[in-house]
């Protein structure tokens, strides 16, 4: 789930984050030998041979390695379906870097630092101790790094794009100050089923009977464990706290019609389909009206919402080949 239009739908907050415990980092290391085993090339799939062609962009099997070692290492869950889940993120990575580049948009050295900055700030870590992580997982640091420069990248050619479209004008300020909207945040759990898994029609029909057995009381967080391709599901799939407005439309919609502890039918989303249960809703406390601070607000929920949709028009263009 950086801004809806980052990852999926959304990320899940500092708080959430920062729930891994150095028993948590164990447990993944002592794992992670056994997954990757699993999913290590073969004789006949050499490192730096094509895993998948995203256009006319190249990951090797090396980078889907890295990719899964780099998602172990944030707190994935270690089962088959890591692999897809490294995919996905393998292949939007591509489309945004590319989409990115052909703006003229690329990260510079100091671009990185900032990220790496931001990274260790977010996890309350040093840099000797993400080094140590690195290593414990068999993660190169420029895998770490090429993931980063694709985020930064997709907000810097987002930002280019859309950001005459998403500037609200004073009229905008001055109704969201009138109606005295205070910001709404919604704490939200999720099961992300990515089509690669069991093809589409078999996932549309897993994740109905699966989001009806939910909305009848079954156990979200044991579902999301045992399902779900997030990064969310070592957590029950608990995203945090959600400013609503980050949300791409078809699923504010869907839960803002919805009661606390209610559950969504699928929710379609480019690469899979995603169930959510509502676990709280709130206003944020807010001083007198800031117009800066409403402006600001509205700019970046109108660039989450266009980043999202450019995202999903990128990857329905596109050609993708699965060696």
């Amino acid at each position: 789930m950086a801004d809806a239009g980052d990852r999926a739908y959304v990320r899940p907050d500092a708080e959430a984050r920062r729930k891994e415990t150095p028993m948590n980092r164990f447990a993944l290391a002592l794992c992670a030998t056994i997954a990757f085993a699993a999913v290590a090339p073969s004789a006949a799939q050499e490192p730096f041979q094509a895993a998948i062609v995203v256009n006319d962009q190249v990951v090797t099997f090396f980078d889907l390695d890295q990719r899964m070692r780099l998602l172990a290492m944030t707190g994935a869950p270690q089962d088959a379906q890591l692999r897809a889940l490294a995919e996905e993120q393998l292949i939007e990575d591509r489309l945004r870097r590319s989409a990115a580049h052909a703006a003229g948009q690329r990260a510079g050295p100091g671009d990185i630092e900032a990220g790496i900055e931001d990274f260790l700030a977010q996890r309350g870590m040093s840099e000797a101790a993400l080094n140590q992580e690195l290593a414990r997982f068999g993660v190169a640091r420029g895998a770490l790094e090429e993931a980063l420069a694709a985020e930064i990248e997709w907000r810097s050619v987002v930002r280019r794009r859309f950001g005459s479209r998403a500037e609200p004008s004073e009229a905008d300020i001055d109704q969201e100050i009138a109606l005295g909207r205070a910001p709404q945040e919604v704490r939200i759990a999720e099961i992300a089923l990515p089509n690669a898994v069991r093809g589409e029609a078999e996932t549309r029909r897993f994740a109905e009977t699966l989001a009806a057995r939910m909305a009848d009381g079954g156990d979200f967080a044991d579902a999301a464990r045992r399902y779900s391709a997030s990064p969310s599901a070592a957590g029950g799939g608990d995203v945090g706290w959600v400013p609503e407005g980050a949300l791409p439309p078809e699923a504010a919609q869907v839960l803002g019609a919805l009661p606390v502890g209610g559950v969504t039918p699928p929710i379609d989303y480019g690469p899979g389909v995603l169930i959510l249960k509502l676990v709280d809703r709130r206003a944020v406390e807010t001083g007198p009206a800031d117009r800066d601070e409403v402006r600001a607000r509205l700019r970046s929920q109108r660039l989450s919402r266009f980043a999202a949709t450019w995202l999903q028009e990128l990857r329905a263009e596109a050609v993708i080949d699965r060696r």
